[in-house]
């Protein structure tokens, strides 16, 4: 079993990923049901965040590395800086350095996408109260790398080799949206080298404010490999892979 700060990731058996705790993004429905404390008109607090200092994400330019992201800054690269941060996640040696790689991913997470996605949810389900704005994200952003914890030594590779080995497809859109959807494809590797725990991940990236960011991560069901087969992009990936 491997820690990340407070989160439990479980590993990768012969019928693929499993997780253990409520860090995954497929638990993030099911974390609406956690004890909160309802505070303010329709906004409720999350208790188990509490003592955890929540940033406002906002989309900005920002450095990650030797890396500028601006508006410039391609679907692929923001994926490829995102990545590398997920990696630094999982193997931090230190609260301290696990939260930095989550700013990181926070940085490059599409905050008003996320909530304005969890808000319409809501609005649908009938529920009286939404979770607060920063809660929402950080929770959602916080269950990233343990989704994708198991596979992060595929993670670690050049820029020119991911260049080159991830698939990019852009979403089709009605003629009158103006925000783009791009969709980052790559092959994972089970560490332990069991072929029917290989995957594809799927990463989608919206734009906001002119420039590329994260919006959901997951797998592509019943997919291994990219070669010779492009996936075709789900709005909702799955959050684990499976052998099928």
């Amino acid at each position: 079993m491997l820690w990340i700060g407070d989160r439990r990731v479980g590993r990768a058996g012969p019928g693929g990923v499993r997780a253990d705790g409520w860090g995954l993004v497929a638990g993030i429905l099911a974390g609406m049901a956690v004890a909160v404390a309802v505070t303010g008109a329709g906004c409720r607090k999350d208790t188990q965040l509490a003592g955890r200092e929540i940033p406002h994400v906002t989309v900005r330019t920002v450095t990650d590395g030797d890396v500028v992201l601006d508006r410039s800054a391609t679907a692929k690269q923001v994926a490829y800086a995102f990545l590398r941060a997920v990696r630094d996640d999982v193997r931090a040696s230190s609260p301290k350095a696990r939260e930095e790689a989550l700013r990181r991913q926070l940085n490059l997470c599409a905050p008003d996408t996320i909530f304005a996605r969890y808000e319409d949810m809501h609005q649908r389900s009938g529920s009286g109260y939404v979770d607060d704005r920063d809660e929402r994200i950080y929770r959602v952003v916080d269950s990233w790398a343990p989704t994708l914890a198991h596979y992060v030594d595929s993670f670690d590779l050049a820029w020119s080799e991911a260049e080159t080995a991830w698939v990019v497809r852009e979403a089709r859109k009605p003629a009158e949206e103006t925000a783009g959807t791009d969709y980052v494809f790559l092959e994972v590797v089970d560490p332990g080298g069991d072929p029917n725990a290989e995957a594809v991940v799927q990463l989608t990236l919206v734009t906001e404010s002119g420039y590329w960011r994260v919006l959901n991560v997951g797998f592509v069901a019943g997919q291994r490999h990219l070669t010779g087969r492009t996936p075709a992009p789900t709005s909702a990936p799955a959050t684990t892979a499976r052998a099928d």
